[in-house]
C-alpha cells in the first residue's frame, strides 16, 4: 500500500510539474502575445506618425501653391494696370494728334487769309 501511496504521490508531482511547465508556457505564450501586441502598437504609431508627415507635406504644398496663385494674380493685376495705362497714353497721344490737326487746319486757314487779305489790299479798287 505504502507503494501504492508512493507511486500515487509520485503520479501527482508529475502532474504537478505538468501543471507547472503548461503554465509557464502559457506565460510565454502571453509575454509573446504582449510583445507581438506592443510591436503592432509602435508600427500603428509609426504609420500616424508618417500620415501626420505626409499631412503637414500636403500643407506646405497647399501653401506653396497659394502663394504662388497669389503671386500670378498680383502679375495679372500689374498686367491689367499696365495695359489701362497703355490705354491712357494711347488716349493722351490720340487727342495730342487730334490737337495738332486741329492747329494745323487753323494754321492753313490764317494762312490762306493772309493770302486773301493781300490779295485784297494790294489791288486798287476803282472807288478808291
Amino acid at each position: 500500500m505504502v507503494a501504492e501511496v508512493e507511486s500515487t504521490v509520485d503520479g501527482a508531482s508529475e502532474v504537478a510539474d505538468d501543471v507547472e511547465s503548461t503554465v509557464d508556457d502559457a506565460s510565454e505564450v502571453a509575454d509573446d502575445v504582449e510583445s507581438t501586441v506592443d510591436g503592432a502598437s509602435e508600427v500603428a504609431d509609426d504609420v500616424e506618425s508618417t500620415v501626420d508627415g505626409a499631412s503637414e507635406v500636403a500643407d506646405d504644398v497647399e501653401s506653396t501653391v497659394d502663394g504662388a496663385s497669389e503671386v500670378a494674380d498680383d502679375v495679372e493685376s500689374t498686367v491689367d494696370g499696365a495695359s489701362e495705362v497703355a490705354d491712357d497714353v494711347e488716349s493722351t497721344v490720340d487727342g495730342a494728334s487730334e490737337l495738332a490737326d486741329e492747329v494745323e487746319s487753323t494754321v492753313e486757314v490764317v494762312g490762306a487769309s493772309e493770302s486773301v487779305l493781300e490779295a485784297l489790299t494790294s489791288t486798287h479798287l476803282p472807288f478808291e
